[in-house]
């Protein structure tokens, strides 16, 4: 099952890639794959919830790959860091997940851009931790400040690279060691001078905690209602015509709260139309709607 859910993972994020997240219909995935749709939507909720599988499966295996690397004894403090750091470019470039990133990022779902930003803030809590563990705990009030200084001379670094004609992994290898080495000077500074850090420890921890009162938490919940909705409408013995007119409006309602202020208005209107018909899944609509609530 997990050989086959990770196929349909690296068929959605070729096709993510080709036609973009916008372009691409679940339905194109699940053709692609040579799954059913019933397949699909035990793996996954929706394409939001697709797209969080793929990033939690790149992410455990650099996370794995990590690991195997911390338990080499032969490998230790900033060698072990370089390797382990440049684990994230090779997975990125491997799985040429830089143009996903950046559909996300300039993505209008808030959902989308939610994932982004707490993938971003664990490879930042990542990069702090090392810091800590390699330049000792008393760099540690100006951890996070350095990880974010460490990341962003990657990032720009990187983006002059593409004008650079050096061997690209050397070329990342030597960066990632400069950094490194610059956001030493800085802890070194910080400690001599006494200056507070401009960023603290209970700011990353309000970053990572936001995962549990996010819109991402609101838009899972409201990606599995509206599937079980769905499923309850397709199920259920209605009309041809009455089935595909609750289908459309499932649909305009999902597109509604995409908007920057959905109309209240038009999505009640929708909901008032589907009480008529609602008698065999009664329970499911209601569910649904408490699953809205956080949208309207």
């Amino acid at each position: 099952m997990l050989k086959r859910k990770e196929h349909v993972i690296e068929t959605a994020l070729n096709l993510f890639l080709k036609s973009g997240i916008q372009g691409t219909s679940i339905q194109m995935i699940i053709d692609k794959s040579g799954i059913s749709k019933g397949t699909f939507y035990n793996y996954f909720q929706s394409k939001n919830d697709l797209l969080y599988g793929i990033i939690k499966l790149i992410h455990n295996k650099v996370i794995a790959k990590r690991k195997e690397i911390e338990d080499d004894p032969a490998i230790t403090g900033m060698e072990q860091f370089t390797k382990q750091t440049m684990l994230f470019s090779k997975t990125n470039k491997k799985y040429n997940l830089f143009p996903l990133f950046e559909q996300i990022f300039l993505s209008d779902d808030p959902s989308l851009k939610k994932l982004f930003q707490q993938y971003f803030f664990h490879e930042i809590e990542w990069i702090q931790n090392q810091f800590v563990r390699m330049f000792g705990e008393e760099i540690k009030p100006y951890s996070l400040d350095g990880a974010l200084i460490f990341n962003g001379i990657i990032h720009q670094f990187m983006r002059v690279k593409t004008i650079s004609k050096k061997e690209e992994d050397q070329f990342y290898e030597n960066v990632v060691r400069y950094a490194a080495e610059r956001a030493e000077e800085f802890f070194s500074s910080m400690q001599q001078t006494h200056k507070a850090p401009l960023f603290t420890e209970s700011l990353l921890r309000d970053w990572l905690d936001q995962k549990a009162t996010t819109p991402m938490k609101d838009q899972r919940h409201f990606d599995t209602a509206h599937n079980t909705l769905k499923t309850a409408i397709l199920s259920a013995n209605h009309d041809t015509q009455i089935e595909k007119g609750l289908l459309e409006g499932l649909e305009f309602i999902e597109h509604e709260l995409k908007q920057q202020e959905p109309r209240t208005f038009v999505i009640e209107s929708i909901l008032l139309s589907f009480t008529a018909h609602a008698s065999e899944w009664k329970e499911t609509l209601h569910h649904y709607k408490k699953a809205l609530e956080p949208f309207m």
